[in-house]
């Protein structure tokens, strides 16, 4: 648990001219949820959160393997798109795999979001996690579907938003999460 709390992002920063910032809200005795936000280049960043509460210790197996292949994951299949932004369900699905093949077994709740500074393009994915999103002064809320780790092939939908500013609240058995951008 330690070592997931030094993995953790600076609560504030700058990444690909976005000014990011964030809090968590768990109990002290217990980590809940795991947040990790990389720049993929210049002009992108993704994130994600996944709630190791459920899992008991496989969760942290689950966050250690996930902060060490969720960049590249997404950025192959930034690839194969060809220039366009990323489907986030397919990510979702391919880190589902990932999960079952590494034979991690339980339930994962989990949020991957992707952001596209000069197009002002968010692109957010939840899989077992509430999530509210404040952006362009309307509110936005998505399902919590089915946590990875659940079933073969999940089915979830993208959620796609253009904005400069935003703030996504996620919570779940693990806590909450409070993730702010503006460009």
């Amino acid at each position: 648990i330690q070592l997931l709390r030094q993995l953790q992002p600076p609560a504030q920063q700058v990444i690909s001219g976005c000014k990011i910032n964030y809090r968590q809200l768990t109990l002290a005795d217990r980590f809940g949820i795991v947040l990790d936000i990389a720049a993929l280049s210049e002009n992108d960043f993704a994130f994600y959160c996944l709630d190791i509460s459920r899992a008991g210790d496989k969760g942290v197996l689950a966050a250690l393997l996930l902060r060490a292949l969720f960049n590249n994951l997404l950025q192959e299949h930034l690839a194969e798109q060809n220039e366009s932004l990323p489907q986030m369900p397919t990510v979702l699905n391919r880190i589902n795999k990932l999960l079952h093949q590494s034979y991690l077994e339980g339930q994962f709740p989990f949020l991957a979001g992707y952001y596209h500074v000069p197009k002002r393009k968010l692109l957010i994915v939840s899989a077992g996690l509430h999530v509210k999103i404040e952006a362009n002064d309307r509110k936005y809320e998505l399902s919590d579907s089915m946590p990875l780790g659940t079933l073969d092939t999940l089915y979830s939908s993208q959620t796609s938003l253009i904005t400069d500013r935003w703030l996504c609240q996620v919570w779940g058995a693990g806590g909450r999460l409070q993730l702010n951008a503006s460009l």
